[in-house]
């Protein structure tokens, strides 16, 4: 279901993930919870910036967004869209992980891909333990 959403305000506004311009009417997909809270960014961007670092843990990634273009939009504080980029930079880089984890039982050629990702501690270590795994379950099959 679409809906048709008209940003009468002066700034950016978000609406489901779809950006829409100061005066300017857009459809957008209509999602059952957006329709039971809608993000309002105005009601962090006017706190301080120690404050804002408190409430990011528990924001969506496109909260995150809305946020940060609200910041940039009003305050434009350089100090709280840096902490913004790193908490959405963070919450991405969790998510390459956990979907990086689910595929990584998958992967025959594991030398491949320990040097495909040897730039990336984390990962690396990921594959390595992937290794180990499989050289102690062959260990425990040939017993």
């Amino acid at each position: 279901m679409k809906k048709l959403i008209t940003n009468n305000t002066e700034n950016l506004k978000f609406y489901n993930s779809v950006l829409i311009h100061p005066n300017e009417s857009r459809l957008v997909p209509v999602i059952a919870s957006a329709v039971k809270h809608q993000f309002d960014p105005s009601s962090i961007i006017s706190l301080k910036v120690s404050e804002i670092k408190t409430r990011l843990n528990v924001l969506t990634i496109d909260e995150l967004s809305q946020l940060k273009v609200a910041e940039e939009s009003n305050q434009s504080r350089q100090s709280a869209i840096k902490l913004i980029d790193a908490e959405i930079e963070k919450r991405e880089y969790d998510n390459e992980l956990s979907e990086f984890a689910l595929t990584l039982s998958s992967i025959d050629n594991l030398d491949e891909l320990q040097l495909e990702v040897a730039d990336d501690e984390v990962k690396l270590a990921m594959v390595e333990q992937e290794i180990e795994s499989r050289a102690e379950k062959l260990k425990d099959d040939n017993q």
